[in-house]
């Protein structure tokens, strides 16, 4: 069983919190394209 990204659960909170600037700004230094699009599987689950 994978484990869950933490850099995604780090930005979902960013987000929820309404903090959309520093979401922003890690998503430009994000990990890898494997993390994007974790983030993007993560936003379309959540109806986000």
């Amino acid at each position: 069983m994978a484990r869950p990204n933490e850099w995604v659960k780090k930005v979902l909170v960013l987000l929820q919190a309404g903090n959309t600037t520093a979401a922003i700004a890690q998503i430009k230094v994000a990990p890898s394209a494997k993390d994007v699009r974790a983030l993007q599987s993560a936003l379309e689950a959540g109806n986000l």
